[in-house]
């Protein structure tokens, strides 16, 4: 993020080259940019645990600004950062899965600054990791990212909150970001409580925003009325495939016919394509970007991109992509172009 500019608040690669959409469903085409356009940075998959945790306590000596020490001037000179946190961060809850299955990431409270150095503003948190340590952990997780600043999108103490988008703003520029999960259990999503006799009457429930086309497309038409930009985070899709689903395909191109302009996928852990569809661009999967997989197990785990948008007031006028590759330490590096 970069500094000044910037309000906030939790409402209702190839190449360095900028890159200009044309075509319907097509590849992009390089362009110049006249340097006032704001800037906007997307990664993908953030886990702050396990064998990352290790690195930062071993090779970074504890400091937990070393997974982006390779990336950080790139994230920071963006106007907005996004990213998708795989790890809760919290010191609370007890593991929900049976020890035998993989995995249940959290990271703990310190993991927190590492972010915050690097300069993201807002992060995702609904995906399938979300309920690993329980709904404690989980709000818990929320409020220290809300408290350091990062705005974490895709969780509430209803659906109906769950599914607010977070809201920023930069210059006269408005920018709506709404987040969704329907990988991992369906326990985790949050629900709205009901009124009515007791047998009919409900209790809302904490979690995070569920995917479904309906709500989707209903609350990105809601965002419109809010932002100049909506942006839809969906993580969907199957691991170490390398094109998209035809679910998730449907669902991506679904939001820019409803009025979104940006959609970042995320959950293969692998890198897809980024298309040009409608007004818009589409990620479908901008594969890890902080993440400790073993790619002799899963080829193109760390191999990733790093997506940033250029806009004029609220018109998209640029992509670009940078190739991202993590090294031994669990550190994204961008590869030099050409």
């Amino acid at each position: 993020m970069r500094a000044g500019g910037i309000a906030a608040g939790f409402g209702g690669v190839l190449g360095c080259l900028a890159l200009v959409l044309s075509g319907a469903g097509g590849p992009a085409e390089a362009a110049v940019q006249d340097g006032t356009a704001t800037r906007l940075v997307f990664v993908g998959d953030v886990m702050l645990d396990r064998g990352v945790r290790e690195s930062v306590l071993t090779t970074g000596k504890g400091d937990w600004s070393f997974p982006f020490a390779q990336v950080r001037s790139v994230v920071r000179d963006a106007d907005l950062a996004f990213a998708n946190l795989e790890s809760i961060i919290s010191d609370r809850g007890e593991r929900m899965k049976p020890s035998f299955l993989c995995c249940s990431f959290r990271a703990p409270p310190p993991a927190l600054s590492g972010l915050q150095d690097a300069g993201f503003d807002v992060v995702s948190v609904a995906n399938n990791h979300a309920g690993d340590f329980g709904r404690d952990a989980m709000a818990d997780s929320a409020g220290r990212l809300r408290s350091g600043g990062i705005l974490p999108v895709g969780f509430g103490e209803t659906d109906t909150d769950a599914r607010k988008p977070v809201l920023l703003t930069v210059g006269d520029t408005t920018f709506a970001y709404l987040a969704y999960t329907d990988r991992g259990s369906s326990q985790w999503r949050a629900r709205d409580g009901r009124s009515g006799f007791a047998f009919f009457a409900r209790a809302g429930r904490s979690g995070i925003a569920w995917l479904r086309e309906e709500t989707l497309a209903a609350d990105v038409a809601d965002a419109r009325e809010l932002a100049d930009v909506v942006i839809v985070s969906m993580h969907t899709g199957t691991e170490y495939r390398s094109s998209p689903s035809p679910k998730t395909q449907r669902l991506a191109r679904r939001a820019i016919d409803e009025g979104a302009t940006v959609v970042i996928a995320h959950h293969p852990h692998v890198a897809q394509a980024v298309e040009r569809y409608g007004e818009g661009v589409i990620a479908y999967s901008l594969g890890n970007f902080v993440f400790d997989q073993d790619e002799a197990e899963n080829p193109g785990v760390r191999d990733g991109l790093l997506l940033e948008a250029s806009f004029e007031g609220s018109v998209l006028t640029g992509v670009s992509e940078r190739r991202i590759r993590i090294n031994d330490d669990h550190q994204p590096q961008v590869t030099p172009s050409g």
